[in-house]
Protein backbone atom coordinates (compact mmCIF):
# COMPACT_ATOMS: atom_id res chain seq x y z
CA UNK A 1 0.00 0.00 0.00
CA UNK A 2 1.07 3.46 -1.22
CA UNK A 3 0.58 6.93 0.74
CA UNK A 4 1.10 9.83 -1.87
CA UNK A 5 0.38 13.48 -0.68
CA UNK A 6 2.54 14.85 -3.89
CA UNK A 7 2.17 18.17 -4.54
CA UNK A 8 -0.38 19.70 -1.78
CA UNK A 9 1.45 23.10 -0.99
CA UNK A 10 -1.16 24.16 1.38
CA UNK A 11 -1.36 20.79 3.38
CA UNK A 12 0.31 21.79 6.87
CA UNK A 13 -0.65 19.03 9.04
CA UNK A 14 -1.34 15.02 8.59
CA UNK A 15 -2.18 12.83 11.70
CA UNK A 16 0.39 12.28 14.31
CA UNK A 17 0.64 8.64 13.86
CA UNK A 18 0.69 6.37 10.53
CA UNK A 19 -0.51 2.82 11.92
CA UNK A 20 -1.19 1.11 8.40
CA UNK A 21 0.25 -2.22 8.90
CA UNK A 22 0.92 -2.53 5.10
CA UNK A 23 2.25 0.42 4.06
CA UNK A 24 4.92 0.45 2.06
CA UNK A 25 5.64 3.88 0.68
CA UNK A 26 5.43 7.28 1.99
CA UNK A 27 5.63 10.35 -0.37
CA UNK A 28 5.24 13.99 0.88
CA UNK A 29 7.17 15.58 -2.13
CA UNK A 30 6.29 19.08 -2.72
CA UNK A 31 4.14 19.50 0.35
CA UNK A 32 6.04 22.52 1.37
CA UNK A 33 3.69 24.27 4.44
CA UNK A 34 3.60 20.31 6.00
CA UNK A 35 4.98 20.91 9.35
CA UNK A 36 5.80 17.73 10.56
CA UNK A 37 5.69 13.99 9.15
CA UNK A 38 3.38 11.41 11.51
CA UNK A 39 5.63 9.39 13.50
CA UNK A 40 5.91 5.50 11.88
CA UNK A 41 4.56 2.88 14.38
CA UNK A 42 6.30 -0.29 15.25
CA UNK A 43 3.70 -2.45 13.38
CA UNK A 44 4.50 -0.19 10.26
CA UNK A 45 7.49 -3.00 9.13
CA UNK A 46 7.07 -3.45 5.34
CA UNK A 47 7.42 0.74 4.76
CA UNK A 48 10.35 0.85 2.48
CA UNK A 49 10.57 4.16 0.93
CA UNK A 50 10.45 7.34 2.12
CA UNK A 51 9.97 10.28 0.30
CA UNK A 52 9.63 14.40 1.23
CA UNK A 53 10.51 17.24 0.31
CA UNK A 54 10.27 21.19 2.04
CA UNK A 55 10.31 20.24 5.93
CA UNK A 56 9.69 22.72 8.28
CA UNK A 57 10.80 20.71 11.04
CA UNK A 58 13.00 17.80 11.29
CA UNK A 59 11.48 14.35 11.77
CA UNK A 60 12.09 12.98 15.33
CA UNK A 61 12.41 9.52 14.88
CA UNK A 62 12.97 6.68 12.30
CA UNK A 63 12.79 4.54 15.05
CA UNK A 64 10.22 2.09 14.06
CA UNK A 65 11.43 2.33 10.08
CA UNK A 66 13.59 -0.91 9.92
CA UNK A 67 12.36 -1.97 6.78
CA UNK A 68 13.45 1.39 5.05
CA UNK A 69 15.60 1.41 2.36
CA UNK A 70 15.08 4.44 0.29
CA UNK A 71 14.91 7.73 2.00
CA UNK A 72 14.59 11.05 0.03
CA UNK A 73 15.12 14.25 1.53
CA UNK A 74 15.78 16.83 -1.43
CA UNK A 75 14.92 20.24 -0.85
CA UNK A 76 14.37 20.12 2.61
CA UNK A 77 15.51 23.22 2.74
CA UNK A 78 15.15 23.80 7.10
CA UNK A 79 16.91 20.92 8.58
CA UNK A 80 20.19 21.64 10.08
CA UNK A 81 20.23 18.26 11.67
CA UNK A 82 19.66 14.72 10.70
CA UNK A 83 18.16 12.33 13.30
CA UNK A 84 20.84 9.45 14.78
CA UNK A 85 17.82 7.02 14.42
CA UNK A 86 18.25 7.19 10.70
CA UNK A 87 21.80 5.76 11.37
CA UNK A 88 20.29 2.32 12.49
CA UNK A 89 18.54 1.68 9.80
CA UNK A 90 20.07 -1.90 8.89
CA UNK A 91 18.05 -1.81 5.56
CA UNK A 92 18.81 1.75 4.31
CA UNK A 93 20.45 1.56 0.72
CA UNK A 94 19.70 5.03 -0.36
CA UNK A 95 20.02 8.08 1.75
CA UNK A 96 19.47 11.49 -0.59
CA UNK A 97 19.93 14.95 0.81
CA UNK A 98 20.53 17.05 -1.90
CA UNK A 99 19.96 21.00 -1.85
CA UNK A 100 19.21 20.44 2.05
CA UNK A 101 20.86 23.98 2.52
CA UNK A 102 20.93 24.67 6.30
CA UNK A 103 22.48 20.92 6.64
CA UNK A 104 25.79 21.42 7.76
CA UNK A 105 26.61 18.07 9.48
CA UNK A 106 25.67 14.18 9.22
CA UNK A 107 25.25 11.90 12.48
CA UNK A 108 28.40 11.21 14.12
CA UNK A 109 27.26 7.11 13.58
CA UNK A 110 26.69 7.65 10.19
CA UNK A 111 29.29 4.84 9.32
CA UNK A 112 27.28 2.41 11.05
CA UNK A 113 24.47 2.48 7.70
CA UNK A 114 26.26 -1.21 6.98
CA UNK A 115 24.56 -1.37 3.30
CA UNK A 116 24.45 2.11 2.06
CA UNK A 117 24.89 1.76 -1.79
CA UNK A 118 24.22 5.57 -2.18
CA UNK A 119 24.34 8.52 -0.13
CA UNK A 120 24.37 12.54 -1.89
CA UNK A 121 24.61 15.44 0.02
CA UNK A 122 25.31 17.54 -3.01
CA UNK A 123 24.32 21.45 -4.02
CA UNK A 124 24.08 22.90 -0.49
CA UNK A 125 25.02 26.55 -0.51
CA UNK A 126 27.47 26.32 2.24
CA UNK A 127 29.06 23.18 0.49
CA UNK A 128 28.81 19.43 1.24
CA UNK A 129 27.83 18.49 5.04
CA UNK A 130 30.84 17.48 7.00
CA UNK A 131 31.04 13.61 7.42
CA UNK A 132 32.86 12.81 10.91
CA UNK A 133 35.63 11.22 11.42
Amino acid sequence: MSLVVEGCEKLERLPTKFQFESLEILNFSGCRSLIKVPEVQQNVNRLSEFKKTYFRVSTSSFEHGNSLSYIDMCDCIHIETLPTSICRLKNLKFLYLIQCSKLKTLPENIGDLENIEGLDATGQQSGTPQIPS
